[in-house]
């Protein structure tokens, strides 16, 4: 990990993060659920995680103004970085992102707390809107996740014209 992605990730580790994250996560859409139902709870919950996509984008345009594919790519590395994320880039021009991960320690942790359902919400559906927020104009698409049962995780980011 270069100094920058050292200090785009703070002092505690996008990993460590999600794991303190999680737990105050379950609790508050059990309670969304008791009190709203299902279905307004999951809309509420998916607002949240919107306006965080939204916030952790934010921070990260501090460092990149006029970001391109290029640095939403290096985005993923500080997020990925020390080995939480498998990534591999397929392919990078200045219209198109893609690349897969073959292992995600976000998904083992969501596993080993009993938490899929969550951490799909909580994080997987959160790519998209970062990715947005991040790179305004970018479409996004999001083939297949490991904690949704997928072999890997796909992900292709097109900007729009392209």
């Amino acid at each position: 990990m270069t100094d920058k992605t050292r200090e785009l990730a703070g002092p505690v580790t996008p990993l460590q993060q999600r794991a303190i994250e999680i737990d105050v996560a379950a609790a508050f859409l059990g309670v969304l659920e008791a009190r709203l139902g299902e279905r307004d709870a999951r809309e509420v919950f998916a607002e949240t995680v919107v306006e965080l996509a939204n916030q952790g984008a934010a921070r990260f345009r501090e460092r990149y103004p006029e970001p391109t594919l290029a640095d939403l790519w290096e985005v993923w590395g500080v997020l990925g970085g020390d080995g939480r994320l498998d990534l591999h880039l397929d392919e990078l021009t200045g219209t198109t992102l893609r690349f897969h991960v073959d292992r995600c320690s976000y998904a083992d942790l969501y596993r080993a707390k009993g938490l899929e359902a969550v951490g799909v919400a909580f994080s997987c559906h959160r790519d998209g809107p970062f990715a947005r927020a991040f790179l305004p104009g970018v479409g996004v698409e999001q083939s297949q996740t490991i904690l949704e049962g997928g072999h890997r995780c796909e992900f292709t980011y097109t900007l729009e014209g392209s």
